[in-house]
């Protein structure tokens, strides 16, 4: 070959033409690497017009629906941008709007709701109309009820019809739609199948598993603007696709209620008073004693009442907060300070019960902490605890054989399934009172043949001491590292005459509504404190109990779950949004403590690093993230990457976070509460790390407990972001 070129070119043409064959193998290169780029952009610059085109029809769209409530969605101009050939443009999926907890205890429409107040120390109940509870309700409300009102009648042949329990829309002999008030709550009740709307926006409540044959199974609660929107939805589905109604165009009318006094709606006969009638009491909403209940007139005794709160059993502690000089107290009260602050009524009741449970031969008595305990020898028989403003007896009962009685008792082995007295009686009134000692004849004499002796009756109610009295005696404990200072004004409890009257302390823990329910749930694994013994008896442990009951949907939430706080202070709406930090540092000594000992534990593993972002701290290996640290309601929780479904029915009650977000990659929650429960996590943490192959070190522990600072410092440090919305109610 080299031999042919030197017979064609000399040495010096060679070179140059090997040079310009080199130069143009690099200029096509370059010419497709130019094309190339010059094709994408074109391609950016045209769907960068297509897109704006796009965004001027969504915005024209938007307008349209703004000016005529009858715009269809069907008319979609931008479809042909989805259908084009070139390079596809992927949709976002819309993101849905995100519903609160559905909390509402299930109640059919046809339902009495009798409320209980106090006037002078005598409890008098009002069976409210609903023409009633629409005139004392809120603004909020009121406006909500007149917008869906002209809304359902705009519809052809729509008529309604006010009776006393609620307001019903028909088209000819067809019930549509039923409005009713539960609580404070606007509720509508649809001709619908609740079952179509699962896993969707619409987040309804099914009546037809309560009540059968209910007309109006599907309950929606109309508690913001959305769900008017939402609401508003669901009739046209109802009106328009199964009746084929005709909107007709009408003039909107005010269908809101000027307030009325009790006392007017009384004589007006749209409030009654359930029971004898109490003379000469002034007709004044003062604070409730009880929430409302449903009470059929055949019966003399209140039914059970409507479950608003979470269910608690005999063994958990209840912290309480209030606001002293703009400071926030959490107070850990004993039994007997509960006793000592409770009502005379309470304190009467209690003495008259106690008095008669020991009249029975071989019953002693014993109060630790959380309680009152009566036992046999060494059978449990009673407990008395104070919840609230309540007194409730706890019997060794099966509460099963009370169903549909006079009785109406809360079983509390739903929620504990060791709990040795789980049929729990409230002795809300004098009427209670007498059915508790039957309850107790019945277990008592039936069950354990125990004999009733007559004793000279003794008085066990206990004298009221003030809070600072009882903080000296030892009797209330202050949780958590002193005060919190609060940066923003407390809010004044501004109440209509129709509603009730509000403490300061409410207001306080209105603030944090869901923090008593998980305070509760960290119930420390010691003896109980002696503190009163009237009898000798002998000392007996209390069982730490797992609790298996419904969680708040805040547990619920996956691990990029940001928790934010409401309160209200003078009209406006005040939002905390904590960093895990701010909320490491603002919770009690207890959990602080189990967090610095799982941390320490977790880096005892070689080549574990953790890092500490706004939401949670995770915990990694290399590039994977193995576990992480959130609070939530004041819990500790503990998110693996390990399967769930593995620990089922096992000691492990832990929590599938899969099941509500499919974006959790520590998808295995559980929840620190007690000490039990830290050495239980350690075992997880040894599941998950030796099933990699990660060896342990020896590390020397390291103190992580953070000290407590105010609200005020961690907003000034940038811990705790705050948003006001001006907007007034």
């Amino acid at each position: 070959m080299n031999n042919v070129l030197a017979s064609y070119f000399n040495p010096q043409q060679t070179i140059i033409l090997v040079a310009v064959s080199i130069v143009g193998v690099i200029l096509i290169i370059l010419n497709i690497v130019l094309a190339i780029i010059f094709h994408r952009r074109g391609e950016r610059k045209l769907f960068s017009k297509l897109l704006q085109q796009q965004r001027e029809l969504y915005l024209k769209q938007l307008a349209d629906m703004r000016s005529n409530p009858e715009f269809s969605e069907d008319t979609t101009p931008y479809k042909p941008f989805f259908n084009m050939g070139s390079a596809p443009v992927e949709s976002a999926p819309q993101e849905q709007p995100l519903e609160e907890p559905e909390d509402l205890v299930i109640v059919d429409e046809e339902q009495d709701i009798v409320d209980e107040v106090i006037i002078d120390g005598k409890v008098v109940r009002y069976n409210k109309s609903f023409t009633a509870r629409l005139i004392q309700a809120t603004d909020e409300l009121k406006s909500r009820y007149s917008e869906l009102k002209n809304y359902i009648l705009a519809y052809k042949g729509v008529k309604n019809k006010i009776s006393w329990k609620k307001e019903a829309f028909r088209l000819g002999r067809n019930t549509l739609a039923v409005f009713v008030i539960r609580g404070k709550t606007l509720c509508l009740c649809l001709a619908l199948d609740p079952k179509q709307f699962e896993n969707t926006k619409y987040k309804v409540n099914d009546l037809s598993i309560r009540s059968p044959k209910s007309k109006t199974p599907c309950l929606y609660r109309i508690t913001n603007d959305r769900r008017v929107k939402y609401a508003k939805d669901l009739i046209d589905m109802l009106l328009i696709e199964d009746y084929q109604a005709e909107r007709l165009e009408r003039a909107l009318e005010d269908y809101t209620l000027p307030y009325e006094t009790t006392e007017a709606l009384i004589a007006r006969d749209l409030i009654r008073i359930v029971g004898t009638p109490v003379e000469k009491v002034s007709i004044e909403e003062q604070k409730e004693d009880s929430i409302p209940e449903n009470e059929p007139e055949e019966i003399a005794e209140e039914p059970a009442e409507s479950e608003t709160e979470e269910e608690f059993d005999e063994e958990k502690e209840v912290i309480e907060e209030t606001i002293v000089n703009g400071i926030v107290v959490r107070y850990n009260k004993s039994f007997i300070a509960r006793l000592s602050q409770g009502t005379e009524e309470l304190n009467s009741r209690y003495s008259d019960l106690k008095n008669y449970i020991l009249s029975f031969k071989g019953v002693k008595s014993r109060i630790s902490w959380k309680k009152e305990a009566f036992r046999q020898g060494r059978n449990p028989l009673a407990t008395f605890v104070v919840r609230g403003k309540s007194l409730c007896l706890c019997l060794a009962l099966d509460p099963k054989q009370f169903e549909d009685t006079k009785y109406k008792v809360k079983d509390l082995s739903i929620r504990s399934p060791k709990s040795k007295t789980p049929c729990l009686y409230r002795i809300t009134n004098d009427r209670r009172v007498k059915y508790a000692k039957e309850l107790i004849n019945l277990l008592f004499e039936e069950k354990y043949h125990l004999t009733f002796i007559e004793k000279e009756i003794e008085n066990f109610a206990i004298p009221y001491a003030s809070t600072e009295e009882l903080i000296e005696r030892d009797l209330i404990r202050v949780v958590g590292n002193d005060v919190e200072v609060v940066d923003v004004p407390v809010e004044e409890t501004m109440t209509e005459p129709s509603e009730q009257a509000e403490t300061v302390e409410a207001s306080s823990i209105e603030n944090n509504a869901e923090t008593a329910e998980t305070i509760e749930k960290e119930a420390e694994t010691v003896d109980e404190v002696v503190l009163y013994e009237p009898t000798p008896m002998e000392e007996v442990e209390d069982e730490v109990l797992e609790s298996e009951t419904a969680l708040p949907e805040v547990f619920l939430e996956d691990e990029e779950a940001e928790i934010v706080e409401e309160i209200k202070v003078n009209g406006q709406t005040v939002r905390y949004n904590r960093s895990f930090l701010a909320a490491v540092a603002q919770t009690t000594d207890t959990i602080k403590k189990r967090y610095s000992d799982i941390k320490n534990y977790l880096l005892s593993y070689k080549n574990i690093k953790c890092r500490t972002n706004w939401k949670r701290e995770t915990f990694s290996l290399g590039k994977e993230s193995l576990a992480c640290f959130v609070i939530r309601n004041q819990t500790l929780c503990l998110c693996l990457a390990l399967d769930p479904k593995r620990f089922e029915n096992t000691k492990f009650k832990v929590i599938d976070l899969s099941l509500y977000s499919s974006r959790s990659k520590m998808p295995c929650m559980y929840r620190i509460s007690n000490v039990h429960r830290v050495e239980y996590a350690k075992e997880l943490i040894d599941i998950l790390l030796q099933e990699l192959n990660v060896s342990t070190i020896n590390n020397k522990p390291e103190n992580y407990v953070m000290p407590y600072e105010t609200t005020e410092k961690l907003i000034a440090r940038g811990l705790i972001r705050v948003s006001v919305d001006t907007k007034e109610k």
